[in-house]
């Protein structure tokens, strides 16, 4: 994004309107760097999102381990493939 953005602002790349004029800037750093700051807020925002979720699962994963037997009466709700991933047997 700030690749991107540095070369609009710096006019290297143009829109494919014609009707739209950007006007150059001379300093077009201020642009560029309040790009990368809202690119690396919404990032930041989106993979703490991600994380909390995987950590949701491994603490579920955990909570059913603790709890259940594996037996019949007390069987484990965690699905095959997280078994599998973490080779348990």
């Amino acid at each position: 994004m700030c690749l991107l953005a540095f070369f609009f602002f710096s006019g290297r790349i143009r829109l494919p309107d014609d009707n739209f004029q950007i006007q150059l800037l001379h300093y077009y750093w201020l642009p560029v760097i309040t790009v990368m700051a809202g690119a690396y807020l919404i990032a930041q925002g989106f993979f703490s999102v991600y994380s909390m979720c995987v950590d949701s699962l491994f603490l579920c994963f955990l909570e059913d381990l603790e709890r259940n037997e594996g037996t019949m009466l007390r069987p484990y709700y965690m699905s095959g493939s997280l078994w599998r991933i973490l080779n348990k047997s």
